[in-house]
């Protein structure tokens, strides 16, 4: 998606490949500190579990501001967030609160509780640390999603647990989990479904968005993309 995207627009961006979850987020803010010498504004791009009910897969969300367990919350870059409000005229992108958990919220039980404890319509598990280093630095920070499973969705162990993990190695573990667990199929091709369409729905952002902030900004033309 970020190849293709930034292949049709006039910006130069320092790719970050973070990983899922906390852990390999962490290990990834040496790259992030190194970066921002070189950048504008950073940008968090991924995926996101939705936990307002109103939001579908394949939904865009960005981040007005993050919260996590233990720290204050974070607002977003304003300047930013008006170029997505922008594009959210074209594209449906929403302008929402963001929590950062630190472990996987895979039931619809736990997705609700989150949602009428916090207030927060979608969970991340990597971008307080982000947002905490951009803050850091001084360096504007935004965070765009879009939302593989809804409120209502259960999200079985093998797709919970792939932080760590290699491709090949998630593969083989999701067919044997499939084939010692049919009953999880119908969930594990849902999720499927959505990640398709979270992924065709980023791709669209990105290139609307790219193009967009060139043109309102005319002199901000690096940002550094942390891909998630």
């Amino acid at each position: 998606v970020l190849r293709r995207g930034l292949a049709l627009a006039d910006v130069h961006a320092e790719s970050i490949v973070t990983g899922v979850g906390p852990w390999p987020c962490g290990y990834s803010l040496p790259q992030l500190t190194e970066a921002s010498q070189n950048v504008d504004c950073i940008m968090a791009f991924g995926f996101a579990g939705g936990l307002d009910p109103s939001l579908k897969a394949g939904d865009l969300v960005a981040a007005t501001r993050i919260h996590e367990e233990s720290g204050p919350p974070i607002q977003c870059d304003r300047e930013m967030l008006d170029v997505v409000e922008t594009v959210a005229s074209e594209l449906g992108c929403r302008l929402l609160p963001e929590y950062k958990s630190r472990w996987p919220v895979c039931t619809p039980s736990d997705k609700r509780d989150l949602f009428d404890r916090t207030g927060a319509s979608f969970v991340t598990m990597e971008d307080y640390y982000f947002a905490k280093e951009a803050s850091r630095l001084g360096v504007p920070f935004i965070s765009v999603r879009a939302i593989v499973d809804s409120a209502d969705q259960h999200v079985p162990p093998p797709v919970a647990d792939i932080g760590d993990v290699s491709h090949a190695r998630q593969a083989v573990s999701g067919l044997a989990y499939a084939v010692t667990h049919p009953w999880h199929v119908p969930a594990l091709m849902a999720l499927g479904a959505g990640a398709s369409r979270a992924a065709g729905a980023l791709e669209r952002f990105l290139k609307t968005y790219l193009s967009m902030m060139t043109q309102t900004t005319p002199g901000r033309k690096d940002v550094a993309l942390g891909r998630l």
